[in-house]
């Protein structure tokens, strides 16, 4: 294939959709479009690097096999304007800005809703939040596919279902059910658990039996959807270009995040679709992917989060062996201990 290609550069494109065990870039004619350093394996970025516009590179050996490498391209490195990478900047600094705002809040808003517990009106007005009003949870939680079923967690739910919630009408501590996301909610009205009748539930399995439905269409259709672009490139429909991450999703949901960040470099750009939780089938186009740059400092930061997760972990693990040894139940959870959170 090398000497077929050397001989011919004009048939590169045809040999590599022929030949090439890449299925992403193969039906691409092998394109992998413009890449900079630290986007692919040590080898392959060396042999690349090292050559010129118009080289043809005899096969290259990676981890993940052989590679016939056709440079057609080659932009010199610049540094960026300041216009240019202003967006990037203003976005890194809201992100700092919240994550700090989220430290400074976060013990006040946990000691308002536990001392003035009668009431969330208090850090309501003290935050400028807003109270989200939730109708029929019971003590099963919400089913995946509501839209607040990331918020009203496990533990939100048994704390709702306490009798200091259901009984003495008072806050539920507040809980971390995100990343910079606290949640304390109340009761306002509780009626005991009974069978309803078919009149009453009705409306309620007609409507999850139609979004069961809808979801299997979506999800049927988003599947041929997405076999039609791999086959054929084509960009008509999507939005504009985002650069997200496991920390910074932008408005995606946490499961097409990871489904775009489960993608291989090697493939890249590729089609990826998934089915996120409210049942629709989402499709996106990854152009490429790379590693954050190093930082000493972060990693150091990291490093002592993580020894300071391991410690909170072992010193939960060891209260818990002693509540069952000697077999004792706090019977207010406040009162409880609770080790502190030992990572943001």
């Amino acid at each position: 294939m090398y000497k077929e290609a050397k001989a011919d550069p004009s048939k590169f494109a045809e040999l590599a959709r022929t030949n090439s065990s890449d299925v992403g870039s193969a039906q691409n004619g092998g394109d992998l479009d413009y890449f900079g350093k630290d986007q692919m394996v040590p080898e392959f970025e060396k042999a690349v690097f090292e050559a010129k516009k118009g080289d043809i590179l005899p096969p290259v050996k990676t981890e993940f096999g052989y590679h016939i490498i056709h440079v057609t391209d080659v932009i010199p490195a610049a540094v960026k304007s300041f216009a240019e990478v202003r967006p990037e900047l203003v976005t890194l600094w809201q992100n700092q800005q919240r994550q700090q705002l989220f430290a400074e809040n976060a013990d006040n808003f946990t000691n308002m809703v536990y001392e003035q517990s009668d009431s969330l009106e208090p850090v309501v007005e003290k935050f400028g939040l807003k109270i989200h009003k939730l109708n029929d949870l019971t003590a099963n939680g919400l089913p995946p596919s509501s839209e607040d079923a990331a918020y009203i967690t496990k533990r939100v739910v048994e704390d709702l279902f306490s009798p200091d919630s259901l009984q003495e009408k008072r806050n539920t501590q507040a809980v971390e059910v995100a990343a910079n996301t606290l949640v304390s909610a109340r009761v306002v009205q509780h009626s005991p658990a009974h069978l309803k009748t078919f009149a009453e539930v009705k409306e309620e399995i007609k409507s999850e039996l139609e979004h069961q439905k809808a979801s299997e269409l979506a999800k049927k259709a988003g599947e041929e959807k997405l076999a039609q672009l791999r086959a054929k490139k084509d960009l008509e429909g999507f939005g504009h270009t985002q650069v997200v991450s496991r920390v910074n999703p932008q408005s995606q949901s946490e499961t097409l995040v990871q489904a775009e960040l489960s993608v291989p470099a090697k493939v890249l750009p590729a089609f990826t679709g998934v089915q996120v939780p409210d049942g629709s089938y989402v499709i996106s186009y990854v152009e490429s992917s790379k590693m954050p740059k190093n930082d000493d400092s972060q990693a150091g930061q990291i490093h002592q989060s993580a020894l300071h997760a391991q410690s909170m972990a072992e010193e939960q693990a060891y209260y818990d062996a002693l509540k069952r040894l000697y077999k004792f139940e706090i019977l207010k959870k406040e009162f409880d201990y609770q080790p502190q959170r030992a990572m943001n």
